[in-house]
C-alpha cells in the first residue's frame, strides 16, 4: 500500500468492476439465477420422518449437514418477521418456539437490517437466495472501491477484492450472518485509516456508516471480534507513527465519537439484545470451539482434515470442516506476506514509513487475534474481560483472517512496483519453509489416526493439490520477472488465486430445485389444521427442533443461538418424572410419537391413565 500515484477512481471504473462481480456471481450462483433453484439447505428435512419416508430408497440425503442454522433458525425467524410487515406491526415477537422468543432482541433475525426489507415484496426462499448473493457481491465490491479510496492501484484492489469478497471466509458462511457482517468492515477499515491520516471528517463518516451497518447486520459475535481488533490496530498505528512532542488526541477522539453514534443508533437493537443476553443460558453452556493447534494446517491445505459433505471429516477434535477450512485465504496471500516481510525487514522504501508501521500494525494485531483463538492459558484473563466472556474462542481468528489477504496485497503491490530478477523470488521462503515444516510435522503427527479413519490417500491428494496451487501460484508470480506488461501477469495472477480460494469450498453452498425445496406432507397439513393457538411436540417423532416452525406450526421447543434461561432451567428441572402434570404446565396440545424409536414421552402410561388420548396415526407418526 504505497502512495504511488494511481488514477483517480470514476463511476464508469465502480460501473465496470459491479457487473463484473455480478457476472462471477452469475456463475457462482448459476442455479439460482438461471435455473429456477433457492440457495437453501431445506434437504436437511429429508433426514427426518415424515419427510424421509417419501425419498427414494437411492436418494443421496442431504448435501451438507452443516446448514442446520440457516433452516432451522434463519428461516423460521424470516417468515416471523415478513409476517408482521404485512401485517403493519413490529417483528418483537416469535409466538411459534418455547411459548414465545424475542425476535427483534435477537441479532441473528436481522430484522432493522436493509436489505431485508425484499422480505416485503418477495417470498421467503427468494429473499434469502439474494441475501447470499448480494452479500458476497457486497463484500467485493465494497473492499474494491474502499481499496480504490486508499490509493491503491486497479489491479491489487481487483485482486483483493476476489480473494476476499469471494474467498474461503466469505463463501463457507454466505448462508450465515457473518458474512453480511464482514461485507461493512472494509468500510470500517477505510474509516479508521483516514482518521489515522487526519482526513477527519471522512473518517467519522466512513467509520460511523459501516460499522453501523455491520453491527444491524447480524452476528454479534463476529462484530465484536473484527473490531476489537481493528481497535488494536489502530492504537498501533498511532503509537509507531506517533514522533514523539504532543499526543495525537484528535484521531482518537473523533474515532470514539464515531463509535458513540453508532451505538447510539443501534441502541434500538443492542438494548433489547443486552437484556435478552442477561437472561439467556449462561455463555459457559455453549461449546467455546477453541482452535487446536493441529488446525493451523489449514492456513495452507484447506482440506488436509476432509469435509463433512464429502463425508471425509476425520477428526473431530477440530470440531466441524467449515472452522477449518474457513482459514484459508490462498496461497498468494502468504508469497505476498513473504514480500512485505522483506520489505519490512531491509526497510524498502517501496512501502515507506507509513506503510511500514502499516504492515508491522496489522501482524501484530493478527498474532494477538491468533493467540486468541488457540485458548492460550496464558491469556485467559482476557476471557474474562466484558464482551471477550461472551464471545466463542473461534470468533478470534476472524481479524487474522481478514488481516492475512490484506498483508498479501500490501506485499504483492510492493512486488509489482518494479522490475524484479527472479533470485528476488528467494524471499517466498520466509513463509513457504516454516509452512513446509508445518504441514509435515501435522502429517506426521497425525498419520496414525488419519490411516486408522481410512482416509490417508485423501489427505495426501489434499496435501498435493495444495502444492500444485502453490507451485501454479509462485510461477504466476515469478512470471513478472519476464513480463513486459505487469496487467497481463496481474490478470494470471487473479485467474490463479480466484481458482485457488474457490476449490476448496466446492459442494458447501446448496442450491434446490425450487420445486422441491420445501414439501408438506400430509402430516404437516394436518398439523396446519388445527385451530389455533395450538402447540405440538413434535420431540417424540424425532423431527428437529426448528424444523416445523418453517410450516408455521407452534411447537414446545425451538432452536436457536441464545435459548431463555428460565424455559430451558424449567424443562430440564421438570425432566420426565411429572409428564401428567407438565402436560397442562406446558400447554401442548398435541404430542407426536413415532413407533419405530423409544418413546420421550410416556405415551402408553399415559393412555392407560388417560391423560391422553390418540388421535390418528399419519405417515406412520401417531
Amino acid at each position: 500500500m504505497n502512495r504511488r500515484r494511481t488514477t483517480p477512481l470514476s463511476g464508469r471504473e465502480c460501473a465496470g468492476w459491479a457487473l463484473a462481480l455480478f457476472l462471477l456471481q452469475a456463475l457462482s450462483f448459476s442455479g439460482f439465477i438461471f435455473n429456477d433453484e433457492v440457495l437453501s439447505p431445506s434437504d436437511l428435512l429429508d433426514t427426518m420422518a415424515p419427510w424421509r419416508d417419501y425419498m427414494p430408497e437411492d436418494h443421496p440425503g442431504p448435501a451438507n449437514i452443516l446448514m442446520y442454522d440457516p433452516f432451522m433458525a434463519f428461516r423460521p425467524d424470516f417468515l416471523r418477521f415478513q409476517e408482521a410487515l404485512r401485517q403493519n406491526r413490529w417483528p418483537l415477537w416469535n409466538d411459534l418456539e418455547y411459548g414465545g422468543l424475542p425476535l427483534l432482541a435477537n441479532c441473528q433475525s436481522r430484522v432493522l437490517y436493509p436489505p431485508h426489507l425484499l422480505l416485503v415484496a418477495l417470498d421467503v426462499d427468494t429473499a434469502m437466495s439474494i441475501f447470499i448473493v448480494l452479500k458476497l457481491w457486497l463484500a467485493a465490491f465494497v473492499w474494491y472501491i474502499c481499496e480504490r479510496l486508499l490509493g491503491l492501484g486497479i489491479w491489487p484492489s481487483r485482486w483483493y477484492s476476489l480473494v476476499w469478497g469471494l474467498g474461503c471466509f466469505t463463501r463457507v458462511w454466505a448462508y450465515w450472518p457473518i458474512t453480511d457482517v464482514l461485507a461493512w468492515v472494509p468500510l470500517v477499515f477505510l474509516g479508521t485509516e483516514w482518521l489515522i491520516e487526519n482526513r477527519s471528517r471522512k473518517g467519522f463518516f466512513a467509520l460511523s456508516i459501516g460499522g453501523t451497518m455491520l453491527l444491524f447486520a447480524g452476528h454479534p459475535e463476529t462484530a465484536f471480534a473484527i473490531n476489537v481488533y481493528i481497535a488494536l490496530y489502530f492504537a498501533l498505528r498511532i503509537a509507531l507513527g506517533w514522533k514523539g512532542g504532543p499526543v495525537p488526541w484528535r484521531p482518537v477522539a473523533v474515532y470514539a465519537g464515531a463509535w458513540l453514534l453508532v451505538i447510539a443508533v443501534y441502541a434500538v437493537q443492542l438494548v433489547p439484545f443486552a437484556e435478552y443476553l442477561m437472561e439467556s443460558a449462561p455463555v459457559a453452556d455453549r461449546i467455546q470451539m477453541p482452535l487446536t493447534a493441529s488446525a493451523l494446517i489449514s492456513l495452507w491445505v484447506p482440506r488436509f482434515f476432509g469435509t463433512k459433505v464429502e463425508g471425509t471429516f476425520w477428526d473431530m477434535s477440530v470440531h466441524n470442516s467449515n472452522l477449518t477450512i474457513q482459514q484459508y485465504a490462498g496461497i498468494a496471500a502468504w508469497l505476498g506476506i513473504a514480500f512485505a516481510a522483506a520489505c519490512l525487514f531491509r526497510k524498502s522504501p517501496l512501502l515507506g514509513g507509513r506503510g511500514r508501521a502499516r504492515v508491522a500494525a496489522l501482524a501484530l494485531a493478527s498474532f494477538a487475534s491468533l493467540a486468541m483463538a488457540l485458548d492460550l492459558s496464558s491469556l485467559e484473563w482476557v476471557k474474562l474481560l466484558p464482551g471477550f466472556s461472551h464471545m466463542r474462542t473461534i470468533y478470534h481468528i476472524y481479524f487474522a483472517l481478514f488481516a492475512i489477504p490484506l498483508l498479501g496485497m500490501i506485499g504483492l503491490d510492493a512486488w509489482f512496483a518494479r522490475p524484479r530478477a527472479a533470485r528476488e523470488m528467494l524471499s517466498t521462503a520466509i513463509v513457504v519453509v516454516p509452512a513446509a515444516a508445518i504441514v509435515g510435522l501435522a502429517w506426521a503427527h497425525n498419520e496414525t489416526l488419519i490411516a486408522f479413519s481410512g482416509f490417508r490417500g485423501y489427505v495426501q491428494r489434499e496435501i498435493l493439490t495444495a502444492i500444485g496451487f502453490a507451485l501454479v501460484t509462485g510461477l504466476a508470480i515469478a512470471a513478472h520477472c519476464f513480463a513486459k506488461r505487469t496487467e497481463r501477469v496481474w490478470a494470471l495472477l487473479i485467474l490463479v488465486s480466484l481458482c485457488d480460494v474457490s476449490w476448496p469450498v466446492r459442494g458447501l453452498n446448496v442450491s434446490l430445485p425450487r420445486e422441491s425445496a420445501v414439501r408438506t406432507p400430509p402430516l404437516v397439513t394436518l398439523m396446519q389444521g388445527k385451530t389455533r393457538p395450538c402447540r405440538f411436540d413434535v420431540l417424540g417423532a424425532a423431527i428437529a427442533p426448528g424444523a416445523i416452525g418453517n410450516f408455521g406450526i407452534e411447537e414446545w421447543d425451538g432452536y436457536d443461538g441464545l435459548y431463555p434461561e428460565r424455559p430451558v432451567q424449567f424443562r430440564e428441572t421438570l425432566s420426565t418424572k411429572v409428564w401428567d402434570r407438565l402436560v397442562a404446565i406446558l400447554g401442548v396440545d398435541y404430542y407426536l410419537n413415532d413407533p419405530r424409536y423409544d418413546e420421550l414421552v410416556p405415551i402408553q402410561k399415559l393412555l392407560n391413565r388417560g391423560a391422553l388420548a390418540r388421535e390418528t396415526t399419519v405417515d406412520h407418526i401417531e
